[in-house]
């Protein structure tokens, strides 16, 4: 609780883009979940967190920049990083 009323906290994994048509589906799907949790509770902010894997080039993007727009959010680590990949994949490689 803030002393602008409850906060709402959300933690959103998505795997990586498959680039099939189900899997596109499945992100419209979880990002309309997500929707609905924020609309059916009393929270007044919320902080979506969480891994969305929608690099500009991969088919989520457009889903997810219309789910931050239709949900009046704002992308935070995108303001702060430019042309930067955030990610590793060590599939593969043994430590």
């Amino acid at each position: 609780m803030t002393e602008c009323g409850p906060v709402l906290f959300v933690c959103f994994y998505v795997p990586v883009d498959s680039g099939d048509v189900e899997c596109a589906e499945n992100y419209i799907a979880t990002c309309a979940y997500i929707t609905a949790q924020c609309e059916d509770c009393d929270a007044t902010q919320y902080v979506i967190a969480g891994d969305f894997n929608c690099d500009s080039g991969s088919q989520f993007y457009t889903f997810f920049q219309n789910f931050v727009v239709d949900n009046n959010l704002c992308m935070s680590d995108s303001n702060l990083l430019s042309d930067v990949a955030t990610n590793y994949n060590n599939a593969g490689r043994y430590c």
